[in-house]
């Protein structure tokens, strides 16, 4: 079941599975979040300041954004710095499109998803171009310099020792940071899942509780994107909290704590009827419990397919000519734009079951209605 995920960036509840005292809790399960639901679609962290917590609780808040800070070269005292081994450092800066951007990508794509897709353009369309309209942030008071003066699309660059690591691409927008894409150089392919990938999910939360922290009005939540309960790569959302996912139905914010049970038992859910809910499937209770799918053949968590190959590209089938197929664009949805590559040249087409579901939609269309379109693949 794919929702949309929220998860509040206050400092008392960004550590990985803690909890808030209970009349935080109740604050923000109530109307609070509810006053969010404009923002559909999207999965958001609160970035609100420990200090609106209840002024009976003792619990001191965890300083995350002090504490990310204190590894980065730019923070450090004078005296700190000529004692480091490496240095590193975080930048945040506005969409656009370099070579060593480019390069990084190209790394990333073949490595971590065996994608040999080259265009510069495509780049260009998937993660530098944007639909957002650059706005000035109304901070209540002056925001030092490494923080966004306007409200548009970024890039933040992690880089040791000069060398450009890693990138996320974000979103910083009135009422929260949405995460976009996170890249990495292959060689820190060790530390990406286990540090690098939990890294930039801190350091997002910890940009939209700064940006707050200086008056910027409505910044609240992290958008951590939409989250499939069956896919083990999306499970490290559910780790922080607390945070929230959104019912597909009513469209209203449902407690992570409360709605991963209901998805546990069900392949559809809304949290709000859950006696409308649908039973999984066997694969679907295979990938769940980290197994084998109903054929005995281990799930491969690397693959970006999330069903059964079937016979997508079943060679009986009629299809249309590689020379029709050339016609067919493929979309990727970005804040709300579609942006479109041929589908012969993109990532899908590298994966025999996309590429034959691409094929046969197209084939079912017709010539000139296929090229009329714009396919969305899973």
């Amino acid at each position: 079941m794919l929702v949309e995920r929220i998860t509040p960036a206050r400092e008392d509840s960004l550590k990985e599975g803690a909890s808030l005292p209970s009349s935080s809790k109740k604050k923000h399960s109530g109307g609070k979040l509810k006053s969010k639901n404009k923002n559909k679609g999207k999965d958001f962290t609160p970035a609100q300041d420990a200090a609106t917590s209840s002024a009976a609780t003792t619990v001191s808040p965890f300083p995350l954004v002090d504490e990310l800070h204190s590894a980065e070269y730019a923070f450090l005292q004078d005296e700190a710095r000529e004692k480091v081994a490496h240095r590193y450092e975080v930048t945040l800066e506005p969409s656009s499109f370099t070579e060593e951007k480019f390069q990084l990508f190209c790394a990333y794509q073949k490595a971590i998803h065996h994608d040999d897709d080259k265009s510069r353009e495509s780049f260009k369309r998937f993660l530098c171009d944007t639909p957002l309209k650059r706005q000035r942030i109304p901070y209540a008071k002056q925001p030092p310099a490494h923080l966004p003066k306007t409200y548009e699309s970024y890039h933040q660059m992690y880089r040791v020792d000069g060398e450009l690591v890693a990138m996320g691409v974000i979103d910083v927008l009135p009422h929260c940071v949405s995460s976009v894409y996170l890249m990495y150089d292959p060689k820190w392919e060790a530390h990406s899942l286990g540090k690098l990938g939990k890294l930039s999910a801190l350091k997002e939360i910890a940009l939209a509780q700064e940006i707050s922290s200086y008056g910027a009005p409505g910044m609240g939540y992290l958008y951590m994107g939409f989250y499939i309960h069956t896919c083990q790569k999306m499970r490290y959302k559910a780790q922080y909290a607390p945070s929230f996912l959104l019912d597909p139905e009513a469209y209203t914010w449902c407690p992570t704590e409360k709605a991963l049970p209901l998805l546990d038992k069900h392949l559809y859910v809304p949290f709000s009827k859950p006696t409308r809910a649908t039973k999984p499937t066997s694969r679907d209770r295979a990938a769940q419990d980290g197994g084998s799918d109903a054929t005995g053949e281990p799930i491969d968590e690397d693959d970006d397919d999330m069903s059964d190959n079937e016979e997508a590209n079943a060679s009986s089938e009629p299809k249309l000519s590689d020379e029709a197929l050339a016609g067919v664009q493929v979309g990727q949805i970005r804040g709300g734009t579609i942006y479109t590559v041929p589908a012969q040249v993109s990532r899908h087409w590298t994966n025999s079951y996309t590429r034959g579901l691409i094929t046969r939609a197209a084939t079912l269309l017709g010539e000139e209605a296929a090229h009329k379109v714009i396919l969305l693949p899973p």
